[in-house]
Formats: structure tokens, C-alpha cells, sequence
């Protein structure tokens, strides 16, 4: 087998991902009014990116943040969406946003979705089903992340994701947060399940103490 270029490794995957050759593209990306995480787009091959359900709606067992998305995703609403990105992705949807909540998937450095995982399993789906348009829009994209249409076009199945350097339990802890905690002077009412849920087990624990 021919070695690898300069510009491409292995993947656990077995399929190659090019390395960046210009510059890469970093951008902030905001979870709350006031939750602002700096992120790096990167490039990977879609059986890299390890969301946290699988196309069949199972839970995906290689998702190692699984505590991040407590959510189901086999239901209709999220069937929805991820087969209308999978029939017709819009790039401009699915590439580059200041929110969490829409562009690019939010993934850590071993590319476990923290926010994003629609988007990700429509993508993953968008190429099941044989599709190219994402990854010819991807290609002609690619300079702005710093990759060539080249090396684009020699993937298998790219998705453009954006990367952040995150604990599992900071990843965790972002994966619980939802697109209406951007709003600001919000009048809703708190939410128990969801502040429960961004809570450490032992704080938990204390307030059950507390009340019981």
C-alpha cells in the first residue's frame, strides 16, 4: 500500500483525513447568553465522528459522553430532521454559526458530539443514501478551513465539524444546555428536569438530601 501524503493521515476508521495545509479556521461558539467556547473547524471522515445515536435510532455505544445528551433521538420531531438533512442539506445550515445549536456539529477532541447530533446522524444518512451534494458543497468550501478542494474530494464521506478542547465532564455539562438559553431577559420559568440535569451527581444527591 502507498504511504501517506504530508498532507493526510490514518484514521481509527481505517479511511484517511487530510491534515489543514492553511490556516485553521477558529471561531467562537456560544451555548448560553453567556457561555462563550472557542472551537477549531476541522474536517473528518464521517465514521469518525461518533454521535450520540445511531442512524437506526440505537444508542451508540462508541459515544463516550453519553451523559452530555441524555436525549432519545428515535423520536418523530428528531426523525424529522435528521432525514430532511439527509434529503436536501443546506450547507449554509450545517457549516459555519456563532450558536451551538445550528452549523456544524460541536464535537471534543475524540470528535464524541456535544452538540449537534441531528445534524450529525442526517449527515450520516445524507451519505447512506448515496448522497453528494454536502460534500461537493464541503469541497468548494474547503479553502476556508484551510483544506484544499483536493483533498476534500479524496475523502470518502467529509463532514466539517467544529472541535473544542473540553473535559468530558465540561463537554458534559454543555451538552445539556439548549438553544433557549441564548435568549436573554427570558420571563420562562425555570425548568426542574433541565437544571437537574447540569447538576454533578453529588449535588444532586445534597438536594435530595435536602428535600427528603
Amino acid at each position: 500500500l502507498a504511504e501517506p501524503t504530508p498532507q493526510e493521515v490514518s484514521t481509527a476508521a481505517g479511511a484517511v483525513t487530510p491534515e489543514v495545509v492553511g490556516e485553521k479556521k477558529k471561531a467562537e461558539v456560544r451555548f448560553a447568553d453567556n457561555i462563550k467556547v472557542e472551537a477549531e473547524n476541522e474536517i473528518i471522515e464521517a465514521d469518525d465522528l461518533q454521535a450520540s445515536h445511531l442512524t437506526s435510532g440505537a444508542r451508540n455505544e462508541k459515544h463516550s459522553i453519553s451523559h452530555a445528551q441524555p436525549k432519545e433521538r428515535n423520536d418523530v420531531a428528531s426523525k424529522a430532521q435528521q432525514d430532511k438533512i439527509a434529503a436536501h442539506p443546506d450547507f449554509t445550515l450545517v457549516s459555519e454559526d456563532n450558536s451551538a445549536y445550528s452549523g456544524a456539529p460541536i464535537v471534543n477532541q475524540s470528535n464524541n458530539v456535544i452538540q449537534g447530533n441531528n445534524r450529525s446522524i442526517g449527515l450520516k444518512k445524507h451519505y447512506q443514501g448515496g448522497g453528494s451534494k454536502y460534500k461537493a458543497d464541503l469541497a468548494a468550501n474547503a479553502e476556508k478551513y484551510g483544506y484544499t478542494k483536493e483533498q476534500v474530494e479524496g475523502m470518502k464521506n467529509p463532514i466539517l465539524v467544529r472541535k473544542i478542547k473540553a473535559s468530558d465532564k465540561t463537554a458534559v455539562k454543555l451538552g445539556q444546555y439548549k438553544s433557549t438559553d441564548l435568549e436573554t431577559g427570558s420571563k420562562e420559568r425555570l425548568n426542574p428536569v433541565a437544571t437537574s440535569r447540569k447538576l454533578s451527581p453529588e449535588k444532586r444527591a445534597s438536594l435530595a438530601r435536602l428535600i427528603f
